[in-house]
């Protein structure tokens, strides 16, 4: 939404959104591209706001939901709104330590993370290392590199 210039809570979002949980599909929000900082001054782009994905979990919490290139502050501040769901999580390309994965793994479950490539801004390889690094069950990092993906997606197996 913030690279295209519209809300969450606009009445247009809000059916595309009503679509795509009618269709059964998850609906991906991508928080930013890129890192803020990396940002020429005159094309500083804000991340998609914390309250506008709030607002549109609690306004539509029937279906599934995807956070891409959310950071862990982010994610945990939408943790609460995960449980109303009916299903969701967030990908980790926005470059996790292992310690993070650890802390989400901890406080949220393995369920509500997805490896996430970063992949054609970052070198996908990069990010299996904090998955790896983690101290997390194997089944945790199973889950993380996969297993909530073909949950989340329909892709059985």
């Amino acid at each position: 939404p913030n690279y295209h210039g519209y809300h969450l809570h606009d009445s247009a979002a809000l059916e595309l959104v009503r679509q795509a949980q009618d269709a059964g599909l998850p609906v991906i929000i991508t928080m930013r591209m890129q890192d803020e900082r990396s940002h020429h001054w005159r094309m500083l782009v804000e991340p998609t706001p914390v309250e506008e994905v709030r607002f549109l979990m609690r306004e539509l919490p029937g279906g599934k939901y995807l956070l891409s290139q959310c950071t862990l502050p982010e994610a945990m501040a939408l943790l609460p709104e995960f449980d109303r769901l009916e299903d969701g999580g967030w990908e980790m390309s926005y470059k996790p330590p292992a310690f993070m994965v650890e802390k989400v793994v901890q406080e949220a479950g393995p369920e509500r993370m997805l490896y996430g490539s970063g992949a054609p801004l970052q070198y996908p390889e990069a990010l299996l290392l904090p998955i790896q690094e983690a101290d997390v069950s194997d089944e945790a990092k199973a889950m993380i590199l996969g297993g909530n993906a073909r949950r989340l997606f329909g892709l059985g197996g």
